[in-house]
């Protein structure tokens, strides 16, 4: 405010007032008001910007270039603007330099179904190639989709003599609610009730929790994956979700073992 009452004591009516903060900031003094009374400024924006154009300019001269450039990597620093901000920018720059480029860029966007789809083609061959080196468990019934209810299901003598299989399905459409743990193989076939209940018990100890229904007497949502993103397709491609489905089997099978 009293720059603002300077200004006008002082004959500069016309001068204009900046109010510079980190991020652009309005004032706390609400008797001015933004873009009348005073135009609110950044270090995020405005002066980062000047200050780029700057480094240009100096380009003949190394010591005040790389001056700017600390000052300019202090500000991304205060600012949390990181490398990937900064990279992102250099991408959108190289998308909308030409349509040529924006029309492969759309066209690379149109291909994210096709690509998920190979990642779990892949994922399928990896579990089928766990599963045959193992000698411990079979892979059956690999349908993951888009679809609610789709998963897949791994087998061995000891699970089917207990009338169950180790399941992992999306309990929703979109890949979501991914989920773990045991189901009956038949429904209706009578099952040994003591068995089940210490399966549960392994299971929760295993776990921390659990919940049942007339389909699965022992399941939970899968850790860090229940619902599946760019983070999921990316742990597919470097093997890091293939491990945590292996660790999960062996544990699912250790319960098993356990509540004999």
């Amino acid at each position: 405010m009293r720059y603002f009452t300077f200004i006008q004591k002082n004959g500069h009516a016309d001068a204009i007032l900046l109010y510079l903060t980190l991020n652009g900031c309005e004032s706390i003094d609400k008797t001015l008001s933004t873009g009348k009374e005073y135009t609110a400024i950044s270090y995020a924006t405005h002066i980062l910007q000047w200050l780029e154009s700057c480094t240009q300019l100096a380009a003949n001269h190394p010591t005040l270039r790389e001056t700017i450039v600390q000052y300019v990597q202090l500000i991304q620093k205060l600012t949390n603007q990181h490398s990937n901000q900064l990279m992102n920018k250099e991408i959108a720059a190289v998308i909308l330099k030409n349509s040529s480029n924006l029309k492969a860029f759309f066209d690379l966007q149109g291909m994210g179904p096709y690509i998920k789809d190979q990642l779990i083609k892949k994922l399928e061959e990896d579990i089928t190639e766990f599963c045959r080196s193992s000698g411990k468990v079979e892979l059956s019934k690999f349908n993951l989709s888009y679809k609610e209810y789709t998963g897949f299901e791994i087998h061995n003598d000891f699970l089917r003599s207990k009338n169950l299989a180790i399941c992992f399905e999306f309990d929703l459409a979109n890949l979501s609610d991914f989920c773990l743990g045991f189901i009956y193989i038949d429904q209706n076939k009578p099952t040994n009730k003591q068995y089940i209940k210490k399966l549960q018990e392994e299971f929760i100890s295993t776990f921390g929790k659990h919940q049942s229904s007339a389909f699965w007497p022992s399941y939970i949502s899968m850790p860090k994956y229940t619902n599946w993103d760019e983070q999921t397709f990316l742990a597919i491609q470097d093997g890091s979700f293939l491990k945590a489905i292996i660790e999960s089997i062996n544990k699912l099978l250790e319960c098993a073992a356990d509540a004999e």
